[in-house]
């Protein structure tokens, strides 16, 4: 056998195997290139659904936090609303008081012509004005709660903050009445008595009278309205 017989095949073989080799490699370049690509779109997807999630999430963590602090609020004016009414009841029980101390009426303006006796029988009628407007911040303030608290609760809690102007009404009219008509011949006994009872409140606790039973209607009326939003807030603190 010559040696070109020798050397012949084994040039094929190399050729065959250099071939092979190129076919190879541009099949792995080709496969390298799709896993990459494969890889790239599969974390971009990824990165992106993480990056929806994290939306979402933040969205939904927003409305929480806004929904809790306005129910937060709603609780707390619930609560500040109806000791409000409760203090109220005080305050009006306070005005309507029968019994004076010292000069509390000595703020009306008195006439020229008035006698002393008569001066002392309108200052003393004047009484209950005068308590009310030492309290006026605080019936202004409750009076300032009414529109916030028809938003709020939207019942008829606007009825309450009315009875409330009625009694504080009847007390200022009565009063201004009895003032006015001191000295003059008390034909109305009747009148006369009704107005008195209106200023002074002299009924029993188990029988109260007009207008501390309105004062006791407004208070119902309040309770009635935010007794959902505070017993949720009790069934809430309750969970264990």
């Amino acid at each position: 056998m010559t040696i070109n017989e020798l050397i012949g095949p084994a040039v094929v073989a190399a050729v065959v195997s250099g071939f092979v080799t190129i076919i190879g490699n541009i099949f792995s370049n080709r496969s390298s290139r799709t896993i990459n690509t494969e890889k790239i779109a599969s974390e971009s997807n990824l990165a992106e659904r993480k990056f929806e999630f994290e939306r979402e999430l933040s969205e939904r963590r927003f409305w929480y936090e806004r929904e809790l602090h306005d129910y937060r609020r709603s609780v707390e004016f619930a609560e500040e609303l109806l000791a409000s009414f409760y203090k109220l009841k005080d305050t009006i029980r306070e005005i309507r008081g029968p019994f004076s101390f010292g000069d509390e009426g000595s703020a009306r303006n008195r006439k020229e012509y008035e006698t002393e006796a008569e001066a002392r029988s309108r200052d003393g009628y004047y009484v209950p004005i005068a308590r009310i407007h030492q309290h006026k911040d605080f019936l202004s303030e409750v009076t300032s709660k009414k529109y916030r608290a028809q938003a709020i609760f939207r019942s008829d809690i606007r009825r309450a903050f009315e009875l409330m102007v009625e009694v504080l009404n009847a007390i200022q009219i009565a009063s201004n009445m009895l003032v006015q008509n001191v000295g003059q011949d008390r034909n109305d006994h009747d009148l006369w008595q009704k107005l008195e009872r209106q200023i002074w409140d002299v009924s029993k606790p188990d029988e109260p009278d007009e207008l501390s039973q309105k004062v006791e209607q407004a208070i119902a009326i309040v309770e009635r309205a935010v007794r959902p939003t505070l017993e949720r807030t009790d069934k809430a603190g309750a969970k264990p």
